[in-house]
């Protein structure tokens, strides 16, 4: 799913739908802990007109009833989830369009969500129910039939501003009625009769369009309250076990009160930084995972632990200079850190050669925790220029997110990025989603890794990566990185050159994860997916593990079976093959799932329309050989096989088999190793998943548990 990449996506999903689900009328869902409950069924005491007086709306049966003008809250709203319930009474079919109980949801009285009787219509348009008015369709139509209590969840994040300039917009996720109609939206500017934008909060308000629509159970949740919504394997802890104190020098990072990291803005003793920066980062066993060679002295005084620098910035360098001095450029804080919850946002102005302003950074930093004990830093920044466009020169000396490992994983260093490649030869410059340095240090493996968010300019980054301990991501250096190459692969000087021009900024979103182990133990392509943001909904069950509900059962059905969490096929020489697919169809999806089998095993999962696009699992018929984790296509055989599968394998036990299918691209992982990565421009339409059992095999048994999929829209 396209996530713009200057937005964190924090959620709590409140709503008694389920996501995806049947749609029905909703109860009123009650306020979480920690939510400002601006109508609870009672009085209108935190509502106003827009001139300040009382508002003319009353309650009825505990529900506001639009009357006399729009109505907003008395106290402004920042960054928040809003649950807000509607109610559209049903009118004469004759009655169409924008007279159908038309009002609407005005998030700091800035951007509407239009509420409006859209129910039954295919294709909803941008005036519709869900539509961020005149912006933004909703991606479907979420709408319930009228006289029924409907719900929206919003996510709202405001735009943010430095120095008069917007710098990001605001941006919104939107659930109505359970299921997602807007997935981190950024909106460009106020819609329709909405107030304008600036950095000042306004208040929530509530439209009147000349019709009797009822508002109940309004609430909203500050987003320092809330967890994160991710896939349940890489879920992040609670942002309330996250605590961020400022002192005199920066500010402390703590996850359930144990040291995490320190935002620095001053050397020891005081004296000015030319960079803010992360030092140290710990991890859940208290062993700092980075290095400050400043302060270590060592042997690139500019690696300062978890920075953000560039070596030309229109000719000046912010990469080599380690400590403030006269005439050196900098990047000079506006103002103190803002600290909400588990973020911090800082907003900088980069200096030119000159010590004139050239470019403004807004920066945030987003810590949290994985189970287990991973830990992760969200590390965002949107750059503006601020009155000439601003070159980022092509140079390896640059890194919008860059690390400097401690020493001791830096002395036994294993370099590993998300295409397999090993070794500081085979990943330094070479383009990847994600990339780790994994050493020993405190006697145990330890590693850090940085992730690149799909949505960054030139996605996926190239890395300026070294076993002395540097990782940072640039994607500017490409003449460095492809010198010496024949055309077209080698490049003239310039040619990673990257320009931002006034009034277009520009955002680059990195996760770095601090883990134990590797990076196969780590699961770092699992957590990427999560950050990637590549479906509307988290890794959901596919399988109840009770029995075959939203799958198509084979009528008769001597193969399948569902019981104590496991689904099991069987097959033997005289029963013909057979396909368990699921009820719905998909398109670009991530399959997760366990199989073990006994027996001679010729089995698969069917991506995609027509059983055509396979990942095999067991031996093939036609090759007599173990070939799992490749690509079987019905018409033309084996098409892509799996690498170093039998390095993996691990027969007669639980074998953990992930499948993405995005677009042409397709990637398969066993047992949390990538086996195959394969692009192909033909690849079937969209389909259900199937889980086969081929036919003639003696005694094949295979069983299947922990079945999750997720869409990529």
């Amino acid at each position: 799913m396209k996530r713009p990449a200057s937005f964190t996506l924090v959620l709590i999903l409140v709503s008694a739908c389920s996501i995806g689900g049947k749609p029905r009328s909703i109860l009123p869902v009650p306020p979480p802990e920690g939510a400002v409950v601006l109508f609870g069924g009672e009085d209108t005491s935190k509502w106003i007109r827009r001139d300040g007086l009382p508002g003319a709306w009353q309650v009825e049966n505990g529900a506001m009833v639009a009357a006399g003008g729009d109505i907003q809250t008395a106290e402004p709203i920042r960054d928040m989830i809003l649950h807000v319930e509607f109610f559209l009474p049903k009118m004469s079919p004759e009655v169409t369009g924008q007279k159908r109980s038309n009002s609407g949801v005005y998030v700091q009285g800035r951007y509407e969500i239009q509420v409006l009787d859209s129910y039954g219509i295919d294709k909803p348009d941008s005036g519709d129910c869900g539509a961020i008015y005149k912006v933004k369709s909703p991606d479907l139509n979420a709408c319930l039939p009228p006289d029924n209590w409907q719900a929206y969840d919003i996510n709202f994040k405001a735009a943010r501003f430095a120095n008069g300039i917007k710098a990001t917009g605001a941006r919104v996720t939107v659930y109505q009625n359970g299921k997602l109609i807007h997935d981190d939206v950024e909106i460009p500017s106020k819609t329709g009769s909405g107030d304008a934008e600036g950095p000042d909060p306004r208040p929530l308000r509530l439209q009147f369009h000349g019709d009797r629509v009822l508002y109940r159970n309004i609430w909203m949740l500050p987003i320092s309250y809330c967890t994160m919504y991710s896939a349940p394997s890489v879920q992040a802890v609670p942002a309330s076990t996250i605590r961020l104190t400022r002192t005199t020098d920066g500010v402390k990072i703590e996850l359930e009160g144990k040291p995490f990291a320190f935002y620095r803005l001053t050397e020891p003793g005081g004296k000015p930084l030319a960079r803010p920066y992360v030092y140290p980062v710990v991890d859940a066993d208290g062993v700092e995972v980075t290095a400050d060679q400043v302060l270590t002295k060592g042997d690139h005084p500019h690696h300062r632990s978890l920075w953000v620098a560039h070596g030309d910035v229109n000719g000046a360098d912010h990469w080599a200079t380690a400590g403030w001095r006269k005439g050196v450029p900098i990047q000079r804080p506006v103002g103190e850190p803002v600290l909400n919850g588990d973020t911090l946002s800082h907003d900088l102005v980069w200096e030119g050669k000159g010590g004139e302003d050239v470019m403004l950074e807004h920066r945030t930093l987003r810590f949290f925790g994985f189970p287990g004990g991973d830990r992760g830093i969200d590390l965002t920044s949107t750059y503006s220029a601020v009155k000439d466009p601003v070159k980022l020169g092509d140079t390896k000396e640059a890194g919008t997110c860059a690390v400097r490992v401690a020493g001791a994983i830096s002395a036994t260093p294993i370099i590993t990025n998300s295409m397999g490649q090993t070794g500081e030869g085979h990943c330094w410059g070479k383009p990847a989603e994600w990339c780790d340095i994994s050493g020993t240090i405190a006697g145990k493996p330890r590693g850090i890794a940085v992730l690149d968010h799909p949505e960054n300019p030139r996605h996926p980054s190239r890395w300026h990566v070294r076993k002395y301990g540097l990782l940072a991501a640039n994607m500017f250096a490409l003449s460095e990185y492809d010198k010496g190459t024949p055309a077209p692969a080698g490049r003239a000087p310039g040619t990673g050159d990257f320009t931002i021009v006034p009034g277009v900024p520009v955002t680059f979103r990195y996760r770095v994860v601090v883990h134990r182990g590797d990076a196969t133990t780590a699961r770092l392509d699992e957590k990427f997916d999560e950050f990637a943001g590549e479906g509307g909904t988290a890794m959901v069950p596919a399988f109840n593990g009770r029995d075959l509900a939203g799958w198509k059962i084979p009528s008769p059905n001597p193969w399948w079976t569902a019981k104590d969490g496991i689904l099991t096929g069987v097959a033997d020489p005289a029963m013909k093959g057979s396909v368990l697919e699921t009820e719905k169809p998909f398109r670009d999806a991530i399959v997760d799932l366990e199989c073990r089998w006994t027996g001679d095993c010729d089995s698969g999962v069917f991506l995609r329309s027509g059983q055509v696009w396979q990942c095999q699992i067991g031996v093939s018929r036609s090759l007599k050989r173990d070939m799992t984790c490749s690509i079987y296509h019905a018409q033309k055989g084996y098409v892509a096989e799996a690498k170093d599968a039998g390095k993996y394998l691990k027969p007669g036990e639980w074998n953990r088999i992930r499948i993405s299918a995005r677009g042409d691209r397709f990637r398969h992982w066993l047992n949390g190793h990538l086996v195959l990565d394969y692009t192909s421009a033909d690849y079937p339409d969209p389909g259900p998943i199937g889980l086969q059992v081929h036919g003639g095999v003696r005694d094949m048994k295979i069983e299947f548990r922990d079945i999750r999929v997720k869409t990529i829209d």
